[in-house]
């Protein structure tokens, strides 16, 4: 007598693990039975007591497989299909053909490799191996029925008989679209199969003795599968468990049976589970989840309780089905993550516009900074926020903008000291200030915090260039993020180049109205000439000042105003002053209608291409010199007609009388001799003293140190150079001759400095010493290589030398291209005397 019957053998299904075995029943061990039955009768009752149970159990067992939401399909040892479930022929889309052998398997029930259009080898096929008593798995296979692929997903488990021979070979095997598709539904899908678990589970509990009876038949099936399955009974001992409960605990199941929940878990994790398990335990079924420490490791399980009930609706137990979800958790936890900082970005993305929109379309500085304060509360939530400027003068930070709880701009913290209070500290420190708890904050009034609702508190010192601008702070009802503390940074990088840009435009502001009514009230004519000799600008004055009209100049070329040579000329002075970048002061004449007119002119760049050219009439000075000049040569011919000439007229008259004596009497020639020699005598020393005469006017009137200041101040008039004359030591008279060659080269050196060095500084230093009198004279001009080229070059430079060597004074010139230029003379006082 043998018979099959199905039961779990090893294999995997997904997340489940499904076993099969075929087994042949024992040999019948013959009893004695009660009288009057005889032997033969009591085996016949006995065996067919047996096989209703078999029967039965089969039953039970076709239709556990049934139920099981996967395909079943057994073939016998020689290939033929033996046994499909419906979800086998639902998948296969044909049911058993007997008369199919292995070989014909692939063909009938059109196996391909995955992704191709090959059929699959019968080598490779799970039953095939599993008759060689091989158990497989497979995820390779796609069964094409009509226009439609189905991956699948294959276990191949051998069944022995009691000789070891492969009886029967079982594939288990299910669609995996979705679980390709989608995670979710991968586990929707664990859920319902856990959920039929645990039906078919509570569906086998009429006794004690059956359950024993089955246990072995169950255990094989859930073994296979990769849930942890326990029964628990009244007493919450462990009575059952499956296989991948044994792996969780890292223990065998004999050591696991008979403990209670409370041993197993540890005191802290049965507490948490408490009030489940007595749910379990009033019938009712319960799920929740739960991170457990077990020894292979920490799980996220979703734990289901379902109870079990005897006879009398009584629970006696209940099953515990835990399935491991710290996967699915990790990817929540991932895409919480996720979306989290994907919001944070958002967030910060649009504060930072904000904040760039506030600075960028903002007229005024307490508007800017209203609209930055605006942006921290709308994106950080806060309960309101203020900026405060630092004003320099006071020391105090002074509040120029209070958004959400407080919008008010007096009060205590409208000017708040520099170290006082929070705000005060960050200022100070110049330092970052983050504190989530406001209560430990003794600086913060407590009894204020505690009825608004404040938690916590951020302040953010403006820096620009390492220099206190402001402070930035926000008081919050929440904990702040790291992440907003770090926003704070960017808000205060960005209002100090903000502040920084409008106190700039301030500036430039009121330096341009400065400029414009300086511009407007110059007396002299003023223009702005580009590279190419083009008027860009005037300001507007007297035309009698000008060459021509103010329209008659402004955008229109030097060319176009001036005659070619004169046009040439002042282009070329425009375009030294842009090459060099350096002022040049020029003088020049121009014929204004009838009348010659004398202009001093300072052209300097105000950058790459344009220069500010600024005429100052001198025609006056010019006049006073020449007439200077004419008067001081009718003075010296005056002299020269009233001695020189009449003492040269006497000797011509005596010289020809002494011819005429030479024949007649050459006695008395040397009277007449001698009275040429009285007249020539006469005549050197007139002579001497017209050249005396000749001494400068400036010495005429003062000495040599009152003639330098006089020369000096009467020269800056005509210059924008800034002119220093100073006198050091106690002045002496030095020899005439010494004074009026000082005086003459001070003048051609301060000359040269002001038509050639674009100084913006000329210094003269008159130093009197015991024994020697030094005369420097110091530019910071463009400079010059000094060289004998130079020296020779000029009369300026040539004719200090002369004068130098004239009086026996030593004479020093010292100039380096960009550095300036100092002359020093200096001269023995013994010498002079």
């Amino acid at each position: 007598n043998w018979f099959q019957s199905f039961a779990a053998s090893p294999g995997r299904l997904g997340k489940w693990e499904v076993r099969f075995l075929v087994w042949r029943s024992p040999s019948v061990s013959h009893s004695v039975l009660p009288q009057p039955l005889d032997a033969p009768a009591a085996i016949a009752i006995e065996n067919a007591r047996l096989y209703s149970k078999l029967r039965t159990s089969e039953s039970q067992m076709k239709q556990f497989l049934e139920a099981i939401p996967v395909g079943i399909s057994i073939v016998d040892a020689a290939g033929h299909p033996y046994y499909f479930n419906q979800q086998a022929t639902q998948l296969l889309g044909k049911g058993i053909i007997p008369s199919v052998i292995l070989d014909q398997l692939v063909e009938t029930y059109r196996g391909y490799v995955a992704g191709t259009n090959e059929k699959y080898p019968t080598e490779k096929l799970t039953l095939f191996r599993a008759l060689r008593g091989e158990r497989t798995r497979a995820d390779d296979l796609e069964i094409h029925r009509d226009d439609t692929i189905i991956p699948v997903e294959v276990w191949g488990t051998p069944v022995f008989d009691e000789q070891g021979n492969v009886a029967y070979a079982i594939a288990a095997f299910q669609d995996i679209t979705q679980r390709k598709q989608a995670e979710q539904l991968l586990a929707d899908y664990n859920r319902t199969l856990e959920q039929q678990v645990s039906e078919r589970t509570a569906a086998l509990q009429e006794s004690e003795a059956e359950l024993r009876a089955r246990e072995q038949e169950l255990r094989l099936i859930t073994d296979a599968l990769p849930v942890g399955i326990g029964y628990i009974d009244a007493e919450q001992r462990q009575r059952f468990v499956n296989r991948t409960y044994e792996i969780w605990r890292n223990c065998s199941r004999d050591e696991i049976l008979g403990k209670s929940i409370r041993e197993l878990t540890g005191d802290t994790s049965y507490q948490m589970m408490k009030p489940y398990i007595n749910q379990a335990l009033k019938g009712e079924t319960t799920t929740f989840e739960a991170e457990m420490s077990l020894p292979a490791g920490k799980k996220y399980l979703s734990i289901t309780l379902i109870p079990d009930f005897d006879a009398n609706a009584k629970v006696r137990g209940f099953y515990a089905l835990n399935t491991d979800i710290s996967h699915h958790k990790k990817a929540e936890e991932v895409l919480r993550q996720s979306e989290a900082q994907f919001r944070e970005q958002a967030i910060l993305s649009a504060f930072r516009a904000d904040v760039n929109s506030a600075l960028a379309q903002s007229d005024s500085l307490s508007l800017m900074l209203h609209r930055c304060a605006e942006a921290v509360v709308k994106h950080f939530n806060a309960a309101f926020a203020r900026i405060w400027t630092l004003n320099k003068d006071d020391n105090v930070l002074e509040l120029q903008a209070s958004v959400g709880l407080y919008t008010h701009l007096d009060g205590t913290y409208s000017r708040v000291p520099v170290g006082s209070f929070k705000v005060g500290r960050v200022a100070q420190d110049r330092c970052p200030l983050l504190t989530n708890n406001v209560f430990d904050e003794s600086s913060i009034d407590q009894e204020w915090a505690e009825r608004e609702g404040m938690v916590a508190f951020a302040g953010y010192p403006i820096l620009l260039d390492e220099q206190l601008v402001g402070v930035i702070a926000m008081f919050t009802q929440h904990p702040i993020p790291l992440s907003n503390f770090e926003a704070l940074e960017f808000a205060a990088r960005e209002i100090a180049l903000g502040i920084s840009r409008k106190q700039a435009e301030a500036a430039l502001h009121a330096s341009e109205a400065e400029l414009r009514a300086l511009f407007s009230a110059m007396p002299d004519p003023l223009f702005e000439v580009d590279a190419e000799g083009r008027v860009l600008r005037a300001n507007l004055i007297e035309s009698e000042k000008l060459y021509k009209s103010i329209d008659e100049q402004v955008g229109r070329t030097l060319h176009e105003i001036f005659e070619r040579s004169q046009a040439d000329t002042f282009l070329g002075y425009v375009r030294q002053a842009l090459s060099t970048q350096q002022p040049l002061t020029v003088e020049y004449s121009l014929m204004m209608g009838e009348r010659k007119a004398w202009f001093a002119t300072r052209i300097s760049p105000i950058s790459d291409h344009s220069v500010i050219w600024l005429a100052r009439d001198i025609t006056d000075r010019k006049r006073a010199e020449e007439a200077s000049i004419l008067e001081e040569r009718n003075r010296m011919a005056r002299e020269i007609h009233d001695t020189l000439a009449q003492a040269f007229t006497g000797i011509l008259v005596h010289m020809g009388t002494v011819s005429r004596l030479v024949t007649t009497n050459p006695g008395a020639i040397q009277t007449h001799i001698n009275t040429v020699r009285d007249l020539a005598r006469s005549g050197l020393t007139e002579a001497r003293r017209s050249v005396a005469a000749l001494r400068p006017q400036l010495l005429e009137d003062g000495n040599l140190w009152t003639a330098l200041e006089r020369f000096v101040a009467a020269l800056q008039y005509s210059t924008e150079t800034s002119l220093i004359c100073e006198v050091v030591g106690t002045p002496y008279v030095l020899p005439a001759e010494i004074e009026n060659n000082l005086l003459r080269i001070a003048q051609e050196a301060f000359t040269n400095a002001i038509r050639y060095a674009n100084a913006t500084e000329i210094r003269i230093e008159l130093v009197y010493e015991s024994t020697q009198c030094f005369l420097h004279i110091r530019d910071n001009g463009q400079g010059f290589e000094v060289n004998p080229t130079i020296l020779n070059r000029g009369f300026g430079l040539l004719g200090i030398t002369e004068r130098a060597e004239r009086i026996g004074a030593q004479l020093s010139i010292e100039s380096r291209l960009g550095q300036g230029t100092e002359v020093i003379i200096s001269v023995h006082r013994e010498t002079s005397a």
